[in-house]
């Protein structure tokens, strides 16, 4: 289960191969992917919905800090960013990462560990959105 970002960097990450890749990475997510899928009848549900199912996810492992699992998804997510198509990287950043932040407060138990796990592309992208937003959280500013 070992995926380093150094490993994922020169991939292209687009609308047709993303959630491949993701499946193939995190394999926990499968069920949760299938259940998505059947949702929607087998019709896209839109990459930033897709994203956002990917961040619901890994907020309940958030939960549970399994911080190996959520650094996988954290890593393939800061790749998506750097190699990924315009669309793969705006649902990377607004269906995943806004996801990820909006729930977490600057008192949250699980600051600390999302800290931890961004990128530095994805820490920029937190950044722009908190202060976009009126909002702050330590290790944000």
């Amino acid at each position: 289960m070992e995926l380093m970002l150094d490993k994922l960097i020169g991939m292209k990450f687009t609308q047709d191969n993303w959630i491949q890749q993701v499946l193939e990475a995190v394999p926990g997510f499968h069920p949760i992917w299938e259940e998505h899928v059947d949702f929607w009848d087998g019709e896209p549900a839109g990459i930033t919905n897709d994203m956002i199912e990917l961040a619901a996810y890994a907020n309940a492992l958030i939960e549970e800090f399994k911080e190996q699992e959520l650094q996988v998804i954290f890593d393939l997510i800061e790749s998506m960013i750097v190699e990924g198509t315009e669309e793969v990287k705006d649902a990377a950043c607004t269906g995943f990462l806004e996801s990820i932040l909006n729930p977490i407060t600057a008192d949250s138990p699980f600051l600390e560990l999302v800290n931890r796990l961004v990128g530095p592309h994805s820490r920029a992208y937190c950044k722009a959105w908190l202060e976009f937003s009126g909002n702050t959280l330590p290790g944000f500013e």
